[in-house]
């Protein structure tokens, strides 16, 4: 009988690695352009997919796009802010957005595209810790150029629990010319855990190139993890 139960439990790890959970416990960096993602074909992706990392697997990540029905000041930074389905575009520079009506331009943009203001939304499978977690932006511009060409992005990540942190171009680094950074394992606490981000354009328009993160395995794999270890030590134990 412990010989079934310990061969079952064998057999519950095995599916929870194969599945990808624990698997991918590791640093993931997804890149979000036509390049990585379709063999460098731009294009429209729909309102909702799953890119791929950067070993070519579907990384446990959902991306969404959206555009607010509502401009007015306040909703730019209402992390909760109502939207409408948009679809996801994908080029050179990264992810972008246009809405249902095909308005705004390839990348996540209000300027080009009118008063519609757009988002892409990341949701991560499981949490994502702070390590390695960072964001880098395509044709951005917050520091150089003249005002009127500066982006002014709202990100806003959603931690477990319910909190939303809001970051903006004071928070973004920009390394070289086009290119934004944001470092969310600096800026974040230690053990914070992450379950969605939501990049959005207020003025201007950028692209999300890419982002790297770790996420944290499920409760439940974490559980048949540890009572796979176990198991085989209590049988030591009563053995010797």
């Amino acid at each position: 009988m412990k010989m079934k139960v310990s061969r079952w439990l064998g057999m519950a790890v095995a599916a929870v690695l194969s599945c990808g959970t624990v698997a991918n416990a590791g640093l993931i960096t997804v890149f979000l352009d036509a390049a990585s993602q379709n063999g460098g074909t731009s294009g429209n992706f729909g309102f909702s997919y799953i890119p791929a990392d950067s070993l070519g697997q579907p990384a446990p990540l959902v991306l969404t796009a959206g555009s607010l029905t509502d401009t007015t000041v306040p909703f730019h930074f209402d992390p909760f802010a109502p939207t409408t389905p948009a679809t996801i575009f994908l080029n050179g520079f990264g992810g972008g957005v246009q809405d249902q009506l095909g308005f705004g331009s390839e990348l996540i943009s209000g300027l080009l595209g009118g008063s519609v203001i757009e988002q892409l939304v990341l949701t991560f499978d499981d949490p994502a810790t702070t390590t390695g977690l960072v964001l880098t932006l395509g044709d951005y511009r917050a520091l150089s150029g003249p005002p009127s060409q500066r982006d002014i992005p709202a990100i806003f990540v959603h931690l477990v629990g319910g909190t939303v942190l809001t970051f903006d171009q004071t928070s973004i680094s920009e390394p070289a010319a086009n290119t934004g950074i944001l470092d969310l394992s600096t800026l974040l606490a230690p053990g914070a855990l992450v379950e969605q981000i939501v990049v959005r354009e207020t003025k201007n328009h950028f692209a999300l190139n890419s982002i790297s993160f770790t996420p944290i395995p499920a409760p439940g794999s974490v559980a048949l993890l540890a009572l796979a270890g176990l198991l085989p030590c209590q049988r030591r134990r009563r053995l010797a």
